[in-house]
């Protein structure tokens, strides 16, 4: 075998290891879903703190629980949190005036699923953050830009 295959096989070996470590659920079920419910309590009340800048310009924190979850109970509990905290949120606050649209929800699950893949049994370092951030800017500028132009723009009528 060459050297080329042996750093190649175990390069995929720490690959594989890595995807069964964060696709496991790290605690006693119970204690997950008290983590799980602890996440979704606080990304509610981060989403009632939202900053305005502008009218259609909004600094949200709710994506701090998202990271949060993400570093504390990996990939699968940032979907968790990011999906039943993002249709609670919409059931409690009544969505500020928006419509419910599920690509919305598709996002948050997103986000959540990367901050996971990101942070989760791993250092915190600026690389990271920075990692963090990028992901989450992609996921709003592309899908809920795509979000807010088919739940609110106006589909002509094609005969």
């Amino acid at each position: 075998m060459s050297k080329n295959n042996r750093s190649l096989t175990a390069t995929l070996s720490l690959m594989r290891n890595r995807l069964k470590e964060c696709f496991s659920i790290p605690f006693k079920k119970s204690i997950w879903l008290a983590y799980c419910g602890l996440f979704i309590g606080m990304y509610i009340v981060l989403y009632y703190c939202n900053i305005n800048i502008t009218a259609t310009i909004q600094f949200r924190l709710g994506f701090l629980a998202l990271a949060l979850s993400g570093l504390i109970g990996g990939p699968i509990m940032g979907i968790t949190v990011g999906a039943i905290g993002d249709i609670i949120s919409m059931i409690v606050t009544g969505g500020f005036g928006q419509t419910f649209f599920f690509g919305f929800t598709l996002s948050y699950a997103l986000m959540g699923f990367l901050f996971g893949l990101i942070f989760y049994k791993r250092n915190i370092t600026i690389l990271r953050a920075l990692l963090g951030a990028l992901a989450e800017f992609i996921i709003s500028l592309f899908l809920e830009s795509k979000g807010f132009i088919i739940s609110y723009s106006a589909i002509p009528n094609r005969n």
